[in-house]
């Protein structure tokens, strides 16, 4: 035991007890006559409230859906899109460049894959050949 206090040494802690306000618990007769000062918000204050709040949802509402990332839309077929799913990243040069949005089966069974592009690799150029691969950790 003498080992032990001489390694952690001994702890004291007092405790006191904090006196209890009255008004704290309701029990005051001074609540009563500060609630009669606050004043109730008039018509005009609910109607600001109304239309400010319906303002922020029309705001929220255009930066959601008002055109996305402004980059643009690639289709393009492949005979075989077995692993690709919706989000998956597009690179050029191991660089990301977009994400598949969409994947659908065309009417002679190839996979049209179609991906939003970022503004700033646009154009892709005339025979731009694209593959799928599989991501790897190598």
């Amino acid at each position: 035991m003498n080992a032990y206090r001489r390694f952690w040494g001994t702890i004291s802690c007092r405790f006191r007890r904090l006196p209890v306000e009255r008004s704290a618990i309701g029990g005051s007769p001074g609540w009563e006559e500060s609630r009669q000062g606050m004043q109730s918000v008039g018509v005009a204050g609910r109607i600001a409230a109304v239309v400010a709040v319906a303002v922020a949802i029309v705001i929220v509402a255009v930066l959601l859906f008002a055109g996305g990332s402004g980059g643009y839309t690639v289709k393009a077929d492949f005979i075989n899109a077995s692993q690709l799913v919706k989000g998956n990243l597009v690179e050029i040069g191991g660089e990301k460049v977009g994400t598949v949005d969409d994947i659908n089966i065309t009417s002679d069974g190839q996979a049209q894959v179609t991906m939003s592009i970022d503004d700033e690799f646009q154009p892709l150029r005339r025979g731009t050949r694209a593959t799928i691969r599989q991501a790897s950790l190598s």
